[in-house]
């Protein structure tokens, strides 16, 4: 497999625009690739004014809507991920693996044995952006032997068909009649977060190792972590609710409901305020439990970085008794 990353729908919009400025945003795997990205960008458009973003990005809901307004640029493009946010001045474009048709053979080959061995003929099927390409070849010939595949259309922040984020797996879960889902990618959170959203028997296809994988220890581990963290926000007394201000994942209604009802339970919150939220930023905030209205992979991920417990608000929930444990799933941004 090799990594694809067609900047011609880039250079065709800037063409077409008036844009005399332009913003590039790079994720972090694509730091390295700055100079040699920017340099085609100078040379294609010289007399335009380029800029390189050197922040951390972590996503296309990280986008630089303050710094378009601050610098007064026209354009920006976003490489790495598609659109999570509409904008008529941001062109996305997004990294793709292209595999080669021994290759899907014999991915298909795998998953195809795998189905057969549990007896599923009745199927979805999801990925991150980076193999939606590589998930549609694997499909049609799924379906070309006998597999019924439902692919779910894109919504909300998901714009192809079986795309999901770490962050929304909405989409996947509309596909009732399923018996299965099959997610075809590398990443983990995003297996395992399928796994507590949908409810299914999740066959994780992992393209990094090219096999098949069962995230069932995983799925054990990562709610004794998160019961652990509810617990100790259930002892809690003072809070302090995390609001991003980055553009798309800035949820100040949720932050000011979340505050209500903690405070509804007799105990004290706060909102604090931060672009990037890390946890060098929390050291010496008097309180006694962190709740994140931002990407929720801060409060999972990053976990072991901050020095008082964090949860994400259906964890907040669980631990002020207005939902059960048993209900529990991964939290999403809609």
């Amino acid at each position: 497999m090799q990594l694809d990353m067609d900047l011609g729908k880039a250079f065709s919009e800037i063409e077409k625009s008036e844009a005399k400025s332009i913003l590039l945003q790079f994720p972090e795997g694509l730091k390295q690739r700055i100079v040699e990205i920017a340099g085609k960008f100078e040379e294609r458009f010289s007399g335009r004014d380029i800029y390189s973003i050197i922040d951390p990005c972590f996503g296309a809901c990280d986008i630089p809507i303050g710094k378009m307004k601050a610098m007064n640029v026209d354009l920006v493009v976003h490489f790495g991920h598609n659109a999570v946010l509409e904008n008529r001045n941001i062109i996305y474009v997004p990294l793709e693996y292209r595999a080669k048709d021994e290759e899907i053979e014999k991915m298909f080959g795998r998953i195809y044995s795998e189905l057969q061995k549990e007896k599923i003929g009745n199927i979805t099927m999801a990925a991150s952006v980076q193999y939606l390409d590589i998930m549609n070849r694997i499909a049609k010939k799924l379906e070309g032997n006998g597999v019924n595949v439902l692919l779910s259309e894109g919504s909300g922040r998901t714009k192809e068909k079986g795309q999901v984020l770490g962050c929304n797996y909405h989409s996947i879960r509309k596909i009732a009649n399923a018996e299965a889902v099959v997610f075809i990618g590398d990443a983990m959170f995003h297996a395992l977060g399928l796994v507590l959203s949908t409810r299914k028997k999740v066959i994780f296809f992992d393209a990094s190792e090219m096999k098949i994988r069962y995230l069932d220890k995983e799925k054990e581990l990562f709610l004794r972590k998160r019961f652990a963290a509810i617990a100790m926000a259930k002892d809690s007394n003072k809070f302090g609710i995390l609001l991003s201000t980055k553009a798309g994942q800035e949820r100040k209604g949720l932050a000011l409901e979340l505050k209500k009802e903690i405070e509804h339970k007799g105990k004290e919150a706060f909102i604090l305020v931060s672009d990037y939220l890390l946890p060098e930023y929390a050291i010496g905030i008097d309180v006694d439990c962190f709740v994140n209205t931002a990407c929720p992979r801060i409060a999972i991920d990053d976990a072991s970085g901050w020095k008082k417990p964090i949860v994400n608000p259906n964890e907040l929930e669980i631990a002020l008794g207005i939902k059960d444990w048993e209900n529990y799933k991964m939290e999403e941004l809609e």
